[in-house]
């Protein structure tokens, strides 16, 4: 488990490898202008802190 600030733990279920695949995925669909389906339907398993570690993930490529 990945340490995210004092005393908390992330409860992630996906490679850092699948969060940028995942963000990559967002992202083309922003710069396209086009849906997408639920990231969730494709990985079950998505915890929150995966949900936001791909949040993260497209901020540090905006903001990069």
């Amino acid at each position: 488990m990945k340490e995210i600030g004092p005393g908390r733990k992330a409860l992630r279920s996906l490679s850092q490898d699948a969060i940028a695949r995942l963000a990559e995925r967002v992202e083309a669909a922003q710069l396209g202008a086009h849906t997408i389906a639920k990231l969730t339907d494709e990985f079950s398993a998505m915890t929150i802190e995966d949900g936001y570690a791909v949040q993260d993930e497209l901020r540090r490529r905006m903001l990069g």
